[in-house]
């Protein structure tokens, strides 16, 4: 898994509306099409994220985006993560910081649960979960690199 930063041409314009609305941003992704430009951004609160929040946000962007694109059509997705999202780049465990997260490791075939303790560019701080009937071999928090997450996914 890498980590990603800043991979929207859009993401110095959009963050800080996010961010002065109240919520971070997971995911910003856009794709220029012969109609216009389509924009798709991911929103989090640890408070949860409605549709009157998308709308607010959507309806703040709008402008701003019009006005940096000058007449180019804009579309504007906006959504939050959902409760199972894959993780999609480490960056993300930054924003999901005391969150538990599911993952693969290497070759392994089994999921492991974790809660998110601290996140940088480099690793990831995880503290072991138990899970349902699982018998938790270690309690200790683990220090890992991302580079040996395989798979990762929001546990609800």
């Amino acid at each position: 898994m890498d980590f990603v930063e800043n991979i929207s041409e859009h993401y110095d314009i959009i963050l800080p509306v996010v961010n002065s609305c109240g919520f971070d941003v997971v995911e910003i992704s856009s794709k220029n099409r012969l109609d216009g430009l389509y924009i798709n951004i991911v929103l989090y609160s640890p408070n949860g994220i409605s549709l009157s929040d998308c709308s607010k946000v959507h309806r703040t962007i709008q402008g701003r985006l019009a006005a940096h694109t000058g007449n180019r059509e804009v579309f504007i997705e906006v959504s939050s993560p959902g409760v199972n999202r894959n993780l999609k780049s480490a960056n993300e465990f930054s924003v999901f910081k005391e969150k538990t997260v599911k993952l693969l490791f290497g070759n392994s075939t089994e999921w492991g649960f974790y809660k998110i303790k601290e996140a940088d560019k480099e690793g990831v701080l995880l503290e072991p979960v138990k899970k349902d009937n699982d018998s938790l071999q270690n309690s200790d928090e683990i220090k890992i690199q991302y580079s040996e997450i395989r798979k990762a996914k929001l546990e609800s």
